[in-house]
């Protein structure tokens, strides 16, 4: 008699039971009824910023490009593994760094684009083979372009590159200081 209970009630858990995992699959996993579940293409969150999934994409395949290109040999699983955790630091640092930045109203200004174009010419420029006599760079060759003035529009990106690039050169001075 226990053993007939058991059986009629068996089946009415059975029941129970499917009808519990099905609403769980429609309204959780289907639905994202609470919202837990992760937002499409974002991989991470930094004080509020998304880091979305094709920009990590795109940073670790210009990694994997850039290794590539320095040595004829194939990277193993380990090298793949190793990029990978790099460019994630780098985009979470990259995403602090600039938050600070703004935080302290870090900026460039004119002089110091200037300054950095007569003076110190970035790493682009001094590769540049307009600028190269006998493979090395011409300090002379590169100031008279830099003050002929049928140049003045070639010179807006390495300007907007230099405007973006000091003030993350002004916080690591900053950082150096204070230690």
């Amino acid at each position: 008699m226990v053993m007939k209970k058991l059986r009629e009630q068996a089946k009415i858990f059975l029941v129970i039971v499917i009808v519990c995992f099905v609403g769980l699959i429609v309204f959780e996993w289907g639905m994202d009824v609470t919202g837990l579940r992760q937002q499409p293409n974002v991989l991470g969150e930094v004080n509020g910023e998304k880091i979305m999934a094709n920009q990590y994409s795109q940073a670790l395949q210009n990694q994997i490009e850039a290794r590539r290109q320095q040595g004829a040999v194939e990277l193993t699983d380990q090298d793949i593994t190793l990029l990978e955790n790099q460019v994630w630091e780098g985009m979470i640092q990259e995403v602090l760094m600039r938050q600070e930045i703004e935080r302290l109203g870090i900026a460039a200004t004119d002089s110091e684009i200037v300054s950095t174009l007569k003076h110190n010419p970035p790493a682009i420029i001094r590769n540049n083979e307009n600028f190269l006599t006998d493979g090395q760079f011409d300090m002379q060759k590169y100031l008279s372009a830099l003050y002929d003035p049928r140049n003045v529009n070639n010179w807006l990106p390495i300007e907007q590159y230099l405007r973006s690039s000091i003030p993350y050169q002004k916080l690591q001075n900053q950082i150096v200081a204070s230690v």
